[in-house]
């Protein structure tokens, strides 16, 4: 006689050995190392471009305080037969120009996005914007182009300041222009 037996139904379930799970968990590893990489060559290039960046903006800031002090000295002139008189401190007393280019002091010192300052002579017919560039110290290539960006806005509107005869120190951290 044979005997009936119940059997209960076999269940098959696909592996999931110890195994594969060690594989999969590398395959991620290395994507989030792909990842970390890629991000940290971003990065590494944005930290080398900080100071050209950095460069960038302060001439950009000192190109717009020059032409501000030129306007505001052209205005402080009026109906006076000539520019004898003006100064930085007369431009900041009368509030022609704002704290930004003034200083704290209103006199024009250590204002400048490179960190020197404002000068203006008045002389007959014509002014003189005096800069000093104190952070460029030894940067002669900036310098030049410092020059060379304000060059067309002076008296003669040269095209450089090579052989420009109004802006003067070209290459040295104290820039003369001539309006």
């Amino acid at each position: 006689m044979k005997k009936n037996r119940m059997t209960s139904p076999v269940h098959i379930t696909p592996s999931t050995s110890p195994s594969m799970k060690n594989k999969q968990r590398g395959a991620m590893l290395l994507d989030n190392m792909i990842a970390i990489g890629f991000v940290a060559v971003v990065l590494i290039g944005i930290v080398a471009a900080i100071p050209t960046i950095s460069y960038k903006m302060n001439l950009v800031e000192f190109q717009k305080q020059e032409a501000r002090i030129a306007s505001e000295t052209f205005n402080w002139k009026k109906r006076r037969s000539n520019y004898q008189g003006v100064s930085m401190t007369k431009l900041c007393d009368r509030q022609l120009l704002d704290e930004s280019i003034c200083g704290a002091a209103g006199d024009g010192k250590a204002a400048n996005p490179f960190g020197g300052d404002w000068t203006v002579t008045g002389i007959a017919g014509h002014y003189e914007v005096t800069a000093t560039l104190s952070n460029l110290d030894g940067e002669t290539g900036r310098l030049f182009d410092v020059a060379d960006s304000l060059a067309p806005s002076t008296r003669l509107q040269c095209a450089s300041s090579d052989s420009c005869g109004s802006i003067r120190g070209a290459g040295t951290k104290t820039l003369t222009m001539v309006h």
